[in-house]
């Protein structure tokens, strides 16, 4: 399979869409589904990637769908692949805490005035 086709998989695995992928690179959607087409990458955007989508880069090029899937339950074939939502979930809530607090600081600054 592609580089390409590879990056594609692990991104659905994830659940992440191309518009998330595309805005952490900084370019458009329609430019990263290129990527995704792509059958050679520069070794730097695929560290990039590898980045966003908390694999390795090796993770990337060796990526086994069928190896994943087979073996689910031998975690150490998985660890690379897997998302860890609870993770998330804890690091969504602690910036949606400190996004509160921000707002607090600032209506009590206007209700100061």
């Amino acid at each position: 399979m592609s580089i390409g086709f590879n990056i594609k998989r692990i991104r659905e695995i994830k659940g992440l869409k191309q518009e998330f992928i595309a805005d952490k690179l900084g370019i458009s959607q329609q430019a990263y589904s290129k990527i995704e087409q792509s059958d050679i990458l520069e070794e730097q955007k695929i560290i990039q990637i590898a980045n966003i989508l908390e694999v390795t880069p090796h993770a990337i090029n060796s990526f086994n769908e069928a190896a994943i899937f087979n073996n689910f339950n031998n975690q150490s074939q998985f660890i690379n692949y897997q998302f860890n939502p609870l993770e998330k979930i804890i690091e969504l809530y602690e910036n949606l805490l400190k996004e509160k607090e921000k707002i607090i600081i600032l209506l009590n600054s206007k209700s100061q005035n």
